[in-house]
């Protein structure tokens, strides 16, 4: 074989070594994986984010999509699988979850339907106080709901897109509970 060959080849093995090595993120200690599966479908790290109150962090986030995309509007419009995996980094009570999400839920989504509303609550009396380490998992699968599922939470799905889009608003809607988190989620913050 001709050394210009052999190099080739070693170059080529090297890159795909190298590209199977980059498997996941690590942010403050925490691995977010490139890829994730929702019903069969392969979704891509989008972007990583962080929950911040007066300075301090209190959750990692990262967004998993089909395709990357920049805008909220590309990731919230379409009927498509979608996953925002969170990973607490300070203890969050159970009040104070309900009370950030119930907010969310209203900046974003100020007239829901009856029907709405009552997914709301389903989901606020789904998710106990988080301890630092504690996860959330909201995986859309379109046809079916929005799985929730974490260290303390049961594996549960709360049917619609209605209530999908209402859950990812409050991270990437109009009015997101974090700018810095919506901008992270987007990939144009990086952490």
């Amino acid at each position: 074989m001709s050394p210009a060959r052999s190099l080739l080849l070693a170059a080529a093995f090297v890159g795909l070594a190298w590209s199977g090595a980059a498997v996941a993120k690590t942010v403050d200690g925490v691995d977010f994986p490139d890829t994730v599966e929702v019903a069969g479908a392969k979704l891509v790290r989008n972007g990583i984010g962080a929950r911040t109150v007066m300075f301090m962090r209190f959750y990692l986030a990262a967004l998993y999509v089909e395709k990357a995309a920049s805008t909220a509007s590309t990731l919230l419009g379409p009927d498509r699988p979608r996953e925002v995996r969170l990973v607490m980094v300070k203890e969050v009570s159970k009040a104070r979850f309900q009370e950030a999400a119930q907010a969310g839920f209203d900046k974003n989504t100020p007239t829901p339907s009856a029907e709405l509303k009552a997914k709301e609550a389903q989901f606020l009396a789904l998710v106990p106080g988080q301890l630092a380490g504690d996860t959330l998992t909201f995986s859309y699968e379109p046809g079916v709901g929005t799985h929730l599922k974490g260290s303390k939470v049961k594996e549960t799905v709360i049917a619609g897109k209605d209530f999908a889009d209402a859950l990812f608003a409050i991270w990437l809607g109009e009015h997101p509970v974090d700018d810095g988190l919506k901008k992270g989620l987007l990939g144009k913050d990086s952490l």
